[in-house]
């Protein structure tokens, strides 16, 4: 038996070439898995590259997924992607460089079309790097689809 409930980021990235810290979904740390859907659009005339950050610490944030980069005026794609507590087959081995940041910064690192995995914690926000010739932003929808098991 569980519950699930769902978190929405919904966002518009940089209608300009920059770094972008978007909005922050609240509340995951008592599911214990979590499925991402998100739907990206390529912005106007730049790539966009879209991190997730969790929050290790209180203002202190590390990549966590970095979704495969948008290509400029590329139509909308919907990507999912999930993460959690083990429950079967135990804990992953590789690891990956990811970047930084605090509560007003970010620099991202996080290799494209990169999980990190593992359990994000209570606190995820989106990053937006908008490429070189970016004019106009696009509209981005991240759904976390949580579960907890219910004893």
């Amino acid at each position: 038996m569980g519950y699930t409930e769902t978190f929405t980021i919904t966002d518009s990235t940089p209608a300009e070439a920059g770094t972008a810290i978007g909005s922050v979904v609240h509340g995951l740390a008592r599911f214990h898995s979590i499925t991402i859907y998100a739907d990206l659009e390529g912005a106007t005339d730049g790539t966009l590259d879209v991190y997730l950050q969790n929050e290790i610490a209180p203002g202190v944030w590390r990549d966590w997924v970095h979704f495969g980069q948008i290509a400029a005026d590329a139509q909308a794609v919907s990507v999912v992607a999930s993460a959690g507590f083990p429950l079967e087959g135990g804990i992953p081995t590789s690891m990956s460089e990811v970047g930084t940041g605090d509560a007003g910064s970010a620099t991202p690192a996080l290799a494209a079309e990169s999980i990190v995995g593992g359990h994000p914690g209570n606190s995820v926000r989106a990053v937006y790097v908008a490429g070189e010739g970016t004019t106009a932003g696009a509209d981005v929808t991240i759904r976390f689809l949580c579960w907890a098991r219910t004893v």
